[in-house]
């Protein structure tokens, strides 16, 4: 993805093009996802999966739902741009031992951590993981309990550790 954006920001090809290629890669996620779920064996923590309300980037969240699920973790993926309130309400019936989110379009600094403090406030004792072009970039002051998953090969391993410390 990181390689089609490149592509895309050096005018190698147009933005329909980098749709297009978007989306052949969402569809292969969904197609190993959904494989994933033939076989529902939980052994795991629940993660929940979301995307704030003005974020719409999914690709990563779906490469960390199949690698989750992979994993044996109980997945609960609620997708792109999901307002709090809602995310209060699905973490109310179906409590989460870990949240995972990430941030690719553009926020302010200070706006991301004003959104991470929130998400601290609401659900002060569930860990969070975040990852995203805009973490790298803003390198936002994080609040107790929040950890920075920089690429899939650290998600991977944190999951491990959740695992094996529950």
């Amino acid at each position: 993805m990181e390689r089609i954006g490149v592509l895309w920001q050096a005018g190698t090809i147009n933005p329909a093009q980098e749709h297009f290629m978007s989306n052949l890669i969402r569809q292969k996620l969904f197609v190993a996802i959904d494989n994933e779920m033939q076989s529902p064996v939980h052994n795991g923590p629940r993660i929940i999966l979301f995307l704030a309300e003005h974020e719409q980037h999914e690709i990563s969240l779906l490469f960390y739902n199949l690698i989750a699920r992979k994993e044996g973790l109980e997945v609960i993926y609620l997708g792109s741009g999901v307002p709090m309130n809602d995310l209060q309400l699905i973490h109310q019936l179906r409590p989460a031992d870990m949240f995972m989110t990430s941030f690719i379009s553009a926020i302010e600094k200070e706006d991301l951590e004003i959104l991470l403090l929130r998400y601290q406030e609401l659900f002060p004792d569930v860990p969070f993981w975040i990852s995203g072009y805009q973490v790298k970039e803003n390198n936002p002051a994080l609040p107790e309990g929040f950890a920075v998953i920089p690429h899939i090969k650290a998600f991977k391993e944190a999951v491990r550790l959740l695992k094996y410390s529950e």
